[in-house]
């Protein structure tokens, strides 16, 4: 079996398993690989199908395959091997970011240090503690429950939104399930951390916040696509939000307009897709994809 490795992974520490096995593998693209190994540049399509004839695996170190083609790769008959949640731990620890930088206006205060090189007048960024705030979570999975279990301490109320629910967990870590409506008007902060897929698309809009009561932050750990960024403009505009966090926008490649108003507003703070990216994650993400391969082809 041949395996090719992409986007720049390095696989030196798995290198011995997988020649115990067989397998011969190439840090550049061959046509007639049976498996490749990905993060979340290369993009397994159609035309990617149709010029590697033999191939049988895709293998994504990591958790989003919104670089890959389910529908082509059930027809053609390639398993898609991921691994699911092995980055939580990493995007959890970005909330906390995002959080007490908008709440205390750290960006701002840091920059202007900065560029005067002298204390500023602190009056102007008073900000606000995240101690004894009400936290809304849409998406209780992976990273939602590692959101939950680091906020523990912070005496915080912590609501939370999901299809399916987890009531051992929300009992042990004092979650209280609410409806979509009734999380958005209770929360300070929001975090958004579901998967992106047909139901959630442009999920987070400006008729989700008809009835807000208070003025939230919203942080997007999620994709950028859940969230309607014309929608999240006119909000913050109107000061029905407080701030936009994001660690996504739509088009990571080729910024639409809206991303591009999104990133230089002056209530908003973007962040380069750096949730997952720690040593660590990488490791455990690269670490459970390969084992979960490996176990397939034993």
């Amino acid at each position: 079996m041949k395996v090719c490795v992409f986007d720049g992974l390095d696989l030196k520490k798995y290198e011995g398993m997988m020649r115990n096995k067989g397998i011969k593998i190439c840090y550049r693209d061959c046509k007639d690989c049976n498996a490749v190994v990905i993060r979340n540049t290369t993009r397994i399509d159609k035309v990617f199908i149709e010029t590697h004839p033999t191939l049988k695996y895709v293998v994504r170190a990591g958790v989003g395959l919104d670089n890959v083609d389910l529908e082509i790769c059930k027809e053609k008959g390639i398993e898609v091997i991921n691994a699911p949640g092995s980055n939580a731990f990493s995007v959890a620890e970005l909330f906390f970011f995002f959080a007490i930088a908008s709440m205390r206006n750290l960006i701002d205060a840091y920059e202007e240090v900065k560029n005067i090189q002298m204390f500023p007048d602190r009056k102007k960024y008073v900000g606000n503690n995240l101690f004894g705030k009400t936290i809304g979570i849409i998406g209780i999975g992976h990273v939602g429950k590692e959101i939950v279990k680091r906020l523990q301490g912070w005496n915080v109320k912590i609501l939370g939104y999901d299809i399916v629910k987890d009531e051992n967990f929300a009992n042990e870590y004092g979650l209280e399930y609410v409806n979509l409506d009734e999380l958005v008007k209770q929360s300070n902060i929001i975090a958004v951390c579901v998967p992106l897929n047909k139901h959630t698309k442009g999920m987070i809009n400006e008729n989700l916040f008809k009835n807000v009561r208070k003025q939230p932050i919203i942080i997007n750990l999620s994709r950028g696509e859940v969230v309607n960024e014309k929608d999240i403009l006119k909000m913050l505009n109107e000061e029905k939000i407080r701030f936009y966090c994001a660690d996504v926008i739509s088009d990571e490649i080729s910024p639409t307009e809206e991303d591009i108003a999104l990133i230089s507003h002056e209530r908003v703070i973007i962040t380069p897709h750096l949730g997952a990216n720690t040593h660590e994650a990488l490791d455990n993400m690269i670490k459970q994809a390969i084992e979960k391969f490996l176990e397939k082809i034993k």
